[in-house]
């Protein structure tokens, strides 16, 4: 029997819905670290204890200190880089120069509207559906909105599972490989604003 190839569309879809990971998270500092540390303790002491003339506990307990002041000199060098990272973070510009103003994530459904509309006329067919997006989180949550917020979740928390199949209309407009036209992005907002 000759193997069919999976449906893209269905597969993609049920990424989405359960949230699966597409990627692999970075490896950790701390794994990173005892991995060099390990390979140095083997790399460089084996050589050296092997012609060092201990016996018994002794050499145990040269192999010991050895390993905690290589371990001390890891946790400084970690808490140094760690130091460095906050203050990085501390010190960033709170927004990039040249970037372009962005309206306030206020709860006012009727300016994200009127903000749609703009980019819309404008033919700005990424910041419609940025403006979209937030015209219906602001229209359909009371209260603070997380950007993080998939649509879908979104509408979970706002108790609208109703919109569910507009909702992935809306990702797939977004998400689509070729970027739909000013024209299909007003239309589906009417159709939107007909469902709330």
């Amino acid at each position: 029997m000759t193997p069919t190839p999976a449906d893209q569309e269905l597969m993609r879809r049920v990424l989405e819905e359960q949230a699966v990971a597409r990627a692999l998270p970075p490896p950790s500092w701390t794994e990173y670290l005892l991995h060099v540390v390990r390979t140095v303790l083997e790399t460089v002491l084996g050589p050296l204890l092997r012609h060092i003339p201990l016996a018994g506990a002794a050499r145990v307990l040269l192999i010991a200190v050895l390993a905690v002041a290589v371990l001390a000199l890891a946790a400084l060098v970690v808490r140094a880089l760690r130091r460095r990272a906050r203050r990085a973070s501390e010190a960033a510009p709170p927004a990039a120069a040249g970037a372009p103003p962005t309206p306030a994530r206020a709860p006012d459904p009727v300016a994200w509207r009127t903000q749609l509309d703009a980019h819309l006329d404008r033919g700005d067919v990424a910041a419609a559906l940025d403006a979209l997006w937030w015209w219906l989180a602001t229209t359909v949550v009371r209260g603070a909105v997380d950007p993080s917020w998939t649509t879908r979740e979104l509408l979970a928390r706002a108790g609208r599972t109703d919109l569910g199949a507009l909702s992935g209309a809306l990702d797939r407009l977004t998400y689509a490989a070729a970027r739909p036209q000013p024209a299909d992005v007003r239309a589906f907002a009417e159709r939107l604003e007909a469902a709330l």
